[in-house]
């Protein structure tokens, strides 16, 4: 009976364990365990009088637990429990096939057949327990199933989970492993490997989802900004079909003025020079204004290089439109195959990084006259390089002796909180990455360039300077 509970107790504990991760739903180490611990006391009962109840039960209490403590819904809540449990004997399993190895070795050296068996039980529930965490320590599968709150989830996973629950109540019958055990052990097993394909399809289905309606956004945003611009045009060629004639016959106004006058007509010049300085400011107004309108225009023309990294080039997408809201001219360009980065850091993080320091730069330039952003990654001497030129303030020197030891920020009344910079330090540490920071980096009028070099040496640089050392 002990050996039964102690299983319980493990199995119960990477239940709990599943269930947090899949939604993730806040559940403390102590919840979970003082959960597992009373699950397992009441299934002393349960598996006294039968140990084919054991499934049920743990199923009901673990439906009643998220149904009411989470306030979840019916169906939700029993798919969860179902999968949680399903991905929990998988588990169990796999670690009794990892520890059986160790059984002869402990054979050799303890002989009482109970101590050894509880050993066995608590190494396998260790691995159980390993093997639970490591599961979401895979990135594809870090995200838990996000996809099983939406209405269209189908409902596989949860029969296919009730299946692999069904035959794994059935070991409960068998008090001796036979040919018919070992038979539903490996269907069991089978089932289990199709939720893991199911979990790693739907994610894949929600993955380009969410970049789909992504792009939908983004030319949504283009739409409206190609409507707004036409809007622009039209208005401004409304107006100088007014205007240009109005215009024409004042400059023909003051050419006549001017031929008639004589020079002792002080006061008819006076009056020239009022109405010829009139006509000019009127006329640099108008040229202003349509100079802002078509720079605005152009920028929303701008196409923008691709990467061939979906996820990058949605968020590259992003940030230019953002860049476009402050009337911001942003430009990137891609001078290498942005593929051979990702043997360097993964995706995520590179994305990451890139929105930081964009975000930072865009930040810094908002308020400038002159609002430019030059976005680049290219290669020197085998090095690959990421550089983000604008033309927005200079950093403080406080800033800069605080970078990557905290966070902080320059444009916290922005909502700033110095975190993206921080972790933008931390991920290039990380990576053994330098991170340069250059004042007046001498490229056209841009005033500051921030790189990072993927080049193993973990420098921090600035102007020159190692800041690391200092």
């Amino acid at each position: 009976m002990l050996s039964l509970l102690i299983k319980c107790f493990f199995i119960t504990n990477s239940c709990f364990y599943f269930v947090k991760k899949l939604i993730k739903t806040p559940i403390s180490l102590k919840i979970q365990l003082l959960l597992s611990c009373i699950i397992t006391f009441l299934s002393y009962f349960i598996l006294k009088y039968s140990s084919t109840m054991f499934i049920p039960f743990l199923i009901f209490s673990i439906y009643f637990y998220i149904k009411f403590k989470l306030h979840l819904s019916a169906k939700l809540s029993l798919t969860i429990t179902c999968i949680s449990i399903a991905l929990s004997y998988f588990c169990y399993i796999l670690s009794t096939i990892l520890i059986i190895p160790l059984y002869y070795p402990l054979f050799l050296i303890i002989y009482n057949q109970l101590i050894r068996l509880l050993i066995l039980l608590f190494f396998t529930g260790i691995a159980q327990i390993a093997m639970s965490i490591g599961a979401f320590k895979i990135k594809r599968f870090k995200s838990g199933m996000p996809f099983l709150s939406q209405r269209t989830c189908n409902d596989t996973g949860l029969i296919i989970s009730l299946f692999a629950l069904i035959i794994t109540t059935l070991y409960y019958a068998f008090p001796e492993p036979n040919t018919l055990f070992f038979i539903l052990v490996f269907a069991s097993i089978v089932l289990c490997l199709i939720i893991v394909l199911w979990w790693k399809h739907n994610l894949n289905k929600a993955y380009w989802n969410a970049v789909h309606k992504n792009q939908i956004a983004a030319m949504e945003t283009e739409i409206m900004n190609l409507k707004r611009d036409n809007d622009n045009l039209s208005k401004i060629i409304h107006k100088d079909n007014k205007l240009i004639p109005a215009m024409v016959l004042s400059v023909k106004e003051l050419l006549e003025m001017s031929i008639a006058l004589d020079n002792s007509q002080l006061k008819d010049i006076s009056e020239l020079k009022i109405k010829a300085a009139n006509l000019l400011e009127e006329l640099e107004k108008i040229s202003k204004e349509r100079k802002g309108i078509m720079i605005e225009t152009e920028q929303h023309l701008y196409e923008l290089p691709k990467s061939n990294l979906m996820r990058l080039d949605s968020l590259i997408s992003y940030l230019y439109q953002r860049c476009v809201l402050f009337q911001i001219q942003f430009q990137a360009l891609f001078n290498i195959n942005i593929n051979q980065l990702m043997d360097f850091i993964n995706e995520r993080e590179l994305d990451t990084i890139i929105a930081d320091l964009i975000e930072n730069a865009i930040y810094a330039t908002k308020n400038q006259e002159n609002k430019k952003i030059l976005f680049c990654i290219d290669s020197k001497d085998n090095i690959f390089f990421m550089n983000i030129y604008d033309t927005g303030v200079p950093f403080n020197i406080e800033i800069i002796h605080k970078l990557g030891k905290n966070k902080a920020t320059s444009h916290s009344n922005d909502g700033g909180s110095g975190i993206g910079l921080y972790n933008t330090i931390s991920v290039c540490k990380k990576y053994s990455f330098s991170f340069i920071i250059e004042e007046a980096p001498g490229v056209e009028n841009f005033t500051k360039k921030i790189s990072i070099a993927f080049d193993d040496k973990n420098l921090f640089l600035y102007n020159g300077i190692n800041m690391a050392a200092s």
